[in-house]
């Protein structure tokens, strides 16, 4: 990848973690999702309905393997940033979300939220994305996207309180394109 004037220069400091509270109380923290996090991964990925699957990779993956969650874990800090909404239950560590964004060689960036259906509604989301935002943000990020089905009513929901405006795929009537310029 070229660097580029608008992108950071300095080395890639790593996100804090933040504890954060849901609108139920319960506590989750939000963090950077790490290399040993792959069983973390497959449990979470495990847990989502083929219709979140679908949501999810688009229909592209349906049931994703090991070689798909190393690549899921496996990030470039140069360009992408991937966080896990952890929990605990039963004294363990549980995935119950995440968001991640990798930016192209013009500066913007692909985004993404999956948030476990039991922790949704919650506030989760909301504050998944804000924290990729800001790191979008630190990094030089100038827009996110996203591209997501047409019949996902909380995804849209989400993405118009974020202050993404959405735009109509004209090849496909079934995709939306979300957009937010975060210079």
């Amino acid at each position: 990848m070229q660097p580029h004037a608008d992108r950071p220069s300095s080395p890639v400091r790593p996100i804090a973690a933040l504890s954060v509270c849901l609108t139920d109380g319960s506590r989750v923290t939000i963090r950077q999702i790490e290399e040993t996090d792959l069983a973390l991964e497959q449990d979470f990925l495990r847990r989502l309905s083929p219709e979140f699957h679908a949501y999810r990779f688009l229909g592209l993956i349906r049931d994703p393997d090991e070689t798909d969650v190393r690549d899921l874990i496996h990030t470039d800090p140069e360009c992408e940033v991937s966080l896990a909404a952890i929990a605990r239950h039963d004294g363990m560590d549980c995935q119950v979300g995440v968001a991640r964004f990798r930016r192209n060689e013009d500066g913007d960036a692909d985004c993404a939220v999956t948030i476990d259906p039991q922790w949704q509604r919650l506030g989760l989301g909301r504050l998944l994305m804000a924290r990729l935002i800001e790191a979008a943000r630190i990094r030089g990020v100038r827009r996110l996207f996203a591209i997501d089905a047409a019949r996902c009513a909380g995804s849209h929901r989400l993405a118009e309180r974020l202050g993404f405006r959405s735009c109509p795929e004209p090849d496909d009537p079934a995709v939306l394109t979300y957009e937010l310029d975060i210079r």
